[in-house]
């Protein structure tokens, strides 16, 4: 595959997973959250369309005008990420993007085996269970209500969503979501992608598809730490990954009652961090899906890390949960990246343009942390325990 890969992601977690992806077969990446993909000679662009969180018709308005802006002799080189459990506007912004693009099918691959996240019979499973007897039944924003993955994309859009084993015929038009269970299923489908399909899916399968059009083999660098302190900031409402953080008793915490009182817990984590090299941030308290409480974690932290950062106390800060790593880009006018390190699978370190000297690591909040990596971050941290 000849020129630039293009992937749009429709969270910021997303689109530095598929940066660290990229990062792991020698590809020069740039993640962006501006309107437009930047002029840039990088080998893989990749666009955060921040829709995961949008309604339904504002998304298909976004995915529309970047489709257009790609153009449809680039629809090759052009991948759709999307959220592995089909979380968001999902269905609005495939036929979106496929519709700006000139194409009448999509080929959906959610599933993500290395993180037991499989599709069998058209229904999600995370460990053998249905995605809607999991904690994502709880998601303050998308909470499953079933694990059929035709439910979970909606009913009433303008593309029939069918679903597929491997080997069986596609239909000539739609959506069609894949059964994968295992890393030889995703590199059977990508291989199987016919030219006049958007292709779309997990992060995993991204690696499949790249790996099926490229002779790259994929490698891992050395895990190096940035040098200086370190500030951790947990703003995701998964419920399992918010226990594991926050339970630690080297936790700066605020609880949802009071995140108003931005200054005591600055003051709080900046003499933190003149006593150590590290220092962690959450939020106490139950995220409902009925409360403003998600929205107004992401507007805290944001303000609380920018604060930090701008008093030189950090130079790496890393950020567990999309919405909440998006709102403290933006609180500091970070827009455009570099990709600079893939930890592990979806933990990836980037360098802000707009700011050199710092270093900002993401992880997706319903991503569990591997036992190898907490310890390379926070040594005296009990959180590196299961």
């Amino acid at each position: 595959m000849r020129g630039s890969i293009t992937v749009v992601a429709d969270d910021l977690t997303g689109a530095c997973e598929i940066a660290g992806v990229g990062q792991r077969f020698g590809l020069n990446a740039i993640v962006t959250l501006e309107d437009q993909l930047p002029g840039t000679d990088a080998g893989l662009r990749v666009f955060d369309s921040e829709t995961r969180l949008a309604q339904p018709a504002s998304a298909t308005t976004s995915l529309s005008a970047i489709g257009r802006s790609l153009g449809a002799s680039a629809t090759a080189s052009i991948f759709k990420k999307t959220d592995s459990v089909l979380r968001g506007p999902l269905r609005a912004e495939l036929e979106a993007l496929a519709s700006a693009l000139g194409l009448r099918r999509v080929l959906l691959i959610p599933g993500n085996p290395a993180l037991r996240r499989v599709v069998r019979d058209g229904r999600y499973l995370i460990d053998g269970k249905p995605l809607h007897q999991t904690g994502f039944a709880t998601d303050p924003h998308h909470p499953a209500r079933s694990s059929d993955v035709r439910d979970l994309l909606g009913h009433g859009g303008n593309m029939p969503v069918s679903t597929a084993r491997l080997g069986q015929p596609l239909p000539a038009e739609g959506i069609v979501v894949g059964d994968v269970s295992s890393d030889a299923d995703l590199q059977a489908w990508a291989a199987a992608v016919p030219p006049d399909t958007l292709a779309s899916g997990s992060s995993a399968f991204f690696g499949a598809w790249f790996a099926a059009r490229n002779t790259a083999q994929a490698t891992r660098a050395p895990d190096r730490l940035p040098e200086g302190p370190t500030l951790l900031v947990s703003g995701t409402t998964f419920g399992p990954q918010r226990q594991r953080l926050c339970r630690d008793v080297s936790v700066d915490r605020i609880s949802l009652d009071r995140l108003s009182e931005i200054d005591d817990w600055g003051q709080r984590l900046l003499k933190r961090l003149e006593r150590e090299p590290r220092a962690v941030a959450c939020v106490d308290g139950p995220v409902s899906p009925e409360s403003r409480a998600a929205a107004n974690i992401g507007t805290a932290l944001a303000e609380v890390t920018s604060r930090v950062f701008q008093a030189g106390a950090v130079r790496h800060i890393v950020v567990e949960g999309g919405a909440t790593a998006a709102s403290i880009a933006r609180r500091l006018g970070w827009l455009t990246f570099e990709g600079v390190h893939e930890w592990a699978l979806g933990i990836v370190s980037l360098r802000p343009v707009a700011a050199r000297e710092a270093f900002f690591t993401v992880k997706p909040g319903s991503y569990p942390w591997p036992d190898s990596i907490l310890p390379l971050l926070f040594p005296s941290s009990r959180t590196a325990s299961p």
